[in-house]
């Protein structure tokens, strides 16, 4: 699966449901916006940490021309000998799945979408979901293994727009050393 870009609109609004399986708790409101108020998916990154997993129900979205999830959260990976050695007494880090006709959850094959591992830093994404369905249900459920901070998960139902991309070449270039860039932020959650 290549790199494809997504358009997506200018005012996107959470899904109707997301609830944290594990816990019972419904999380849409943290997750409506990208403001730094973060479901915590894991409180460890090296020790005790397990799988996941969001519930999304996406609603009535069966007629909309194009169904993208937009993802922005920061997955910290173990640091330790041990968090590495323990992570590997697991399977996937991440799983995607949706119901089939009985309610049952099922994988979505990676050969049809592969639901990304959200880097160390900020960097949202764009999910296409719109050809996973195997029955009349629009529920997700997407499971990460590590602490994952998940700052939010919005939905949109609009085309993708044509976009022009112009190459524009360089004309010269001047190389010096730079050095490492410093890292802001407090604790784990940095930028550079």
């Amino acid at each position: 699966l290549g790199a494809v870009l997504h358009t997506v609109a200018r005012d996107l609004q959470p899904p109707p449901s997301v609830t944290w399986v594990n816990t019972g708790r419904d999380v849409r409101d943290l997750l409506s916006a990208s403001d730094g108020e973060c479901v915590v998916l894991n409180q460890d990154r090296n020790v005790g940490y397990s799988y996941q997993t969001l519930e999304l129900d996406l609603g009535d979205v069966q007629d909309a021309p194009q169904v993208k999830l937009v993802i922005d959260g920061r997955t910290m990976i173990p640091t330790t000998a041990a968090g590495r050695a323990y992570s590997r007494t697991f399977g996937a880090q991440v799983k995607f799945e949706v119901q089939d006709a009985s309610g049952n959850w099922v994988a979505v094959p990676t050969s049809t979408l592969i639901l990304p591992k959200p880097p160390e830093f900020t960097r949202p994404f764009v999910l296409d979901v719109s050809n996973i369905w195997i029955s009349d249900s629009r529920k997700v459920r997407l499971t990460y293994l590590y602490k994952t901070y998940m700052d939010s998960i919005l939905l949109d139902t609009t085309a993708d727009v044509p976009v022009t991309i112009t190459e524009v070449p360089m004309v010269s270039a001047d190389l010096q050393p730079h050095g490492f860039n410093f890292r802001g932020g407090i604790g784990e959650l940095y930028e550079y």
